[in-house]
């Protein structure tokens, strides 16, 4: 005979109990892992030309050693915006830090080495200032 219409008083109990099951058994549904990025991989495709097309091309057209410390700046501030709107938007916190120092540190580098190189550069920086603050502002405010 089957007991599948049988219950015990030991397996109500067990179901009655207010507790959640263990998240470290290994029956527990694990969640899927967030697709939002963390700021180390810029998510956005687009950018992707935007960040390698314009200063390869300069490169080709004029091949300098002089502009490798520009490239790099390029590139490493890029990185560094989107690590600090992700740090922005995300509220401060603490596990969105660590991309916003290593990249702010490697862009400081680069661009000192830009300016060193080629101190013309200091003209664009009243151009590029109020852009990037206003980007800043924007991200801070969550927009």
């Amino acid at each position: 005979m089957s007991g599948a219409g049988v219950s015990t008083n030991r397996t109500q109990t067990k179901d009655r109990s207010p507790r959640p099951p263990r998240t470290d058994s290994p029956t527990a549904k694990k969640k899927p892992k967030s697709r939002r990025s963390q700021g180390w991989m810029p998510n956005q495709h687009g950018a992707w030309f935007m960040l390698f097309i314009p200063p390869i091309i300069g490169m080709i057209l004029e091949p300098s050693w002089a502009a490798v410390p520009l490239l790099l700046t390029w590139w490493a501030g890029y990185f560094t915006y989107f690590a600090v709107t992700i740090w922005l938007k995300g509220r401060r916190r603490q596990k969105h830090l660590p991309p916003v120092l290593t990249y702010g540190g490697i862009t400081a580098v680069a661009g000192i080495t830009a300016l060193i190189t080629q101190w013309q550069l200091v003209s664009w920086l009243p151009i590029f200032a109020p852009i990037i603050a206003v980007a800043i502002y924007e991200a801070a405010k969550r927009r």
